[in-house]
């Protein structure tokens, strides 16, 4: 079975070319309120391609002689929807760019990128399939929201990643491997002349479970840490970008590498506090984190940086016995995210932090004025040292740790009293409903229809956080 038939692409291959001279019809310049989640570049609803759906116009200039081909909308049915050559109805949509299929609710929902990032080791993988795993469980219960898998095919490296963490296997069997810079949550593209290694989005859809209302679509991210770090030439590798478009910033702090942190745990038989030559500079990938955000959306240092920041100390199972545990509270308690209790935690760790790692707070209060800090823990146990060196938790005592609160606070921000107040008394506030993305259409004398003129397609309203984002964002694109 060809991977690219269902959406899918296999690891280290080059899937195609996105230099505008190799896109046919397709516009230089392309600007507008979409983002791309394969590369990040902005367009308009008028740059959408469409999938074509009869099995006679396969080979695609992008994707190659296998793939269904993908064009511009010219002809429509009488009740709106795009026809391809052979009269079939085209469902599906594709990047003008990429030329990948969009995934599901791309044009009637929110995007909300949300981008981890972290030094090498530093646990990403490990917590991005721990936060997964939480997020499912915890909205549906406290809420009664679902998070639905919006592109299975797309999403399978990490739900196997999940399904290697939480199946009950063995220990071997729940080692993660290092997220790696070829690898596969990575596709490769080739970009202005250049193969270019871009992380695979993995999209998630929030759901209302008795309505079956869409509120928005999340966006994640596995990159690998060297991506992050000081030096990497962000033309030839843009693979962190996704941070300069994303919604909000999840920064997680590895305190096993923080010095101030190795000494005081010095007697603590954690494996992670063992390994030899870990150098710190965490605070540097911050501070380089907000020099490619200002870079790339063309911002001066005086400029205000409009993204939420969390600030994530990741292995709590480990640095919870150097504080008083008693003072942390669980913000989800009867349904109720008591931002209280985020607030107090958030103080707790940031004071913990300014006495171990004051150059984390300092770069992270530089870069955003809405930041806050979060205790969390992707296993709740320490990992076993395996004899190939590598790390891995038990799969039947794996108990995450509030992985899923600095995700549920964003969205707070973004879904108003979703999270506050008690679905069973009080009706939730969602995000109103987009109009339904239909073009208008006019129809001519021999039964054709053509689309109508640009500016005359509903479109849903641009999430608050995304406001700063309206244009390309990769330097020196040309669209």
């Amino acid at each position: 079975m060809n991977p690219r038939s269902t959406g899918t692409h296999t690891a280290g291959e080059e899937v195609g070319t996105i230099t505008p001279d190799t896109l046919p019809g397709m516009k230089q310049g392309m600007h507008g309120p979409l983002i791309s989640p394969y590369c990040w570049e902005s367009f308009d609803y008028g740059d959408i391609l469409h999938v074509a759906a009869d099995s006679r116009l396969t080979g695609d200039p992008i994707l190659g002689e296998n793939e269904r081909l993908r064009f511009h909308a010219t002809r429509f049915d009488d009740q709106g929807c795009v026809l391809d050559a052979y009269d079939r109805i085209c469902s599906e949509i594709a990047d003008p760019y990429v030329h990948f299929r969009l995934p599901q609710g791309f044009l009637e929902l929110p995007q909300f990128i949300l981008s981890i990032v972290g030094a090498p080791g530093s646990g990403k993988s490990n917590y991005l399939s721990a936060l997964i795993n939480s997020l499912q469980h915890s909205l549906f219960q406290n809420y009664g929201m679902v998070l639905k898998d919006a592109d299975p095919a797309g999403n399978a490296p990490l739900n196997d990643m999940k399904n290697c963490l939480f199946g009950g296997g063995s220990i071997e069997q729940a080692a993660l491997l290092k997220t790696q810079l070829d690898g596969r949550m990575y596709l490769r593209i080739r970009r202005n002349g250049r193969v270019v290694s871009y992380p695979r989005p993995f999209v998630y859809s929030l759901v209302r479970s008795k309505t079956h209302q869409g509120m928005c679509n999340l966006i994640f991210y596995d990159n690998a840490g060297e991506h992050f770090e000081p030096g990497i030439d962000i033309t030839t590798s843009p693979g962190s970008l996704h941070t300069a478009a994303a919604a909000a910033l999840f920064f997680l702090v590895d305190p096993t590498t923080l010095p101030a942190f190795r000494q005081r745990l010095q007697f603590h038989p954690d494996p992670q506090l063992k390994h030899p030559g870990r150098i710190d500079q965490q605070d540097v990938l911050l501070a380089e984190m907000e020099i490619r955000i200002r870079k790339t959306l063309r911002l001066s240092v005086n400029d205000e940086i409009r993204k939420p920041l969390a600030i994530i100390l990741g292995k709590s199972d480990i640095w919870m016995t150097l504080v008083d545990k008693s003072r942390f509270k669980n913000p989800i308690r009867d349904g109720i995210f008591d931002r209280d209790a985020v607030m107090n935690n958030s103080n707790l760790v940031r004071e913990l932090l300014l006495s171990v790692a004051p150059t984390i707070v300092a770069n992270a209060e530089s870069l955003s004025k809405q930041v806050m800090y979060f205790p969390a823990s992707a296993f709740g146990h320490s990992p076993t040292r395996l004899p190939s060196g590598s790390l891995a938790p038990n799969p039947l005592r794996i108990r995450p740790h509030l992985v899923e609160i600095p995700v549920i606070w964003t969205l707070s921000q973004q879904i108003q009293g979703a999270f506050v107040e008690k679905t069973a008394d009080k009706p939730v506030t969602i995000l109103p409903p987009a109009a339904p993305i239909r073009r208008s259409v006019v129809p001519l004398p021999e039964g054709e229809y053509r689309r109508a003129p640009e500016g005359t397609y509903p479109m849903p309203p641009l999430p608050p956080f995304q406001q700063q984002e309206t244009s390309s964002i990769l330097p020196g694109s040309t669209g």
